[in-house]
């Protein structure tokens, strides 16, 4: 256990010294030094509190009972309540398992796996959060259906609406079902209703459109009408 209180005590005769180490000190300033310093020490350095911990994991469960600050159980550091909220913004920190990521897409995008798996994948029995989660399944030619990126492809290629998401100069590959990579060195053959960004595979389309990088929305016309066929088609 730590020890609760004041590691520095003071003598009669003005002399300071510390009890967890036994060494003594001409000054109460010298004292207070030696605490922040010493890898033995580990003080809670909020306002009076005077709480010398045995370690980190004692400091932490220390801020957990008294609460001089919130733990942030993704980093293990402890944040002023003032400040908490800012960190978690800065750090773009997950509220539901206090992981930090780099961006807030990487965040975004983490959030995804916490969300109920409860769309069936067109060709097979396994169940996904997310229509690009499915698509990227599909695409992958993992799916014991057999359909596959060029499946998709083709399927995009022939839907009444294509000239909303489909390059027109690349669509005759598409529904002549070409391997685009083996075909070209690099070529984006789908594109963004809203915004026009190129994709080279279906699933990346619809993983920008889910997320919030864009204005347009799986629900919007071409993409509701895009999603429609391919269930049509696949399903």
């Amino acid at each position: 256990m730590g020890c609760y209180g004041d590691p520095i005590e003071c003598s009669y005769y003005d002399e300071y010294s510390c009890n967890r180490c036994n060494r003594e000190f001409r000054s109460e300033n010298a004292a207070r030094q030696h605490v922040q310093n010493s890898p033995r020490h580990h003080p809670c350095d909020v306002g009076s509190c005077n709480y010398d911990a045995d370690g980190r994991e004692d400091l932490l469960d220390h801020w957990r009972q008294e609460e001089c600050r919130i733990v942030c159980e993704g980093c293990q550091k402890g944040i002023m309540p003032h400040y908490f909220d800012q960190h978690l913004a800065d750090e773009y920190v997950c509220g539901t398992c206090d992981r930090h990521h780099n961006s807030y897409s990487n965040l975004e995008h983490h959030k995804l796996v916490h969300l109920p798996l409860t769309l069936e994948c067109w060709g097979c029995e396994r169940k996904f959060a997310t229509i690009p989660a499915m698509m990227i399944h599909l695409e992958s030619g993992s799916c014991t259906s057999g359909i596959d990126e060029i499946d998709l492809n083709q399927s995009a290629a022939m839907c009444f609406q294509w000239k909303h998401f489909v390059r027109e100069d690349l669509r005759d590959d598409l529904l002549h079902r070409v391997d685009l990579d083996q075909e070209y060195q690099l070529s984006y053959p789908f594109e963004c209703p809203g915004c026009h960004t190129g994709f080279r595979y279906i699933s990346g389309l619809f993983m920008h459109v889910a997320s919030p990088s864009c204005n347009e929305t799986l629900d919007d016309f071409a993409m509701a009408k895009l999603i429609r066929w391919l269930k049509n088609r696949h399903a």
